[in-house]
C-alpha cells in the first residue's frame, strides 16, 4: 500500500512539474526535487 501511495505521489509531482513548466522538456529541477524525497512521508507538504 505504501508503494502505491508513493507511486501516486510521484505521479502527482510529475504532473505538477509539467503543469508549472508548461511543457518545458528540461527535467533538471524535477530530478533535483526527486532526490530531495529520500522516503515517502505521509505528512509531506509541497511548497512551490
Amino acid at each position: 500500500m505504501i508503494n502505491e501511495m508513493q507511486n501516486d505521489l510521484e505521479h502527482l509531482i510529475e504532473r505538477t512539474y509539467q503543469f508549472y513548466n508548461k511543457g518545458n522538456d528540461d527535467r533538471t529541477y524535477f530530478k533535483k526535487f526527486e532526490f530531495s524525497l529520500p522516503s515517502f512521508d505521509p505528512n509531506l507538504k509541497l511548497y512551490w
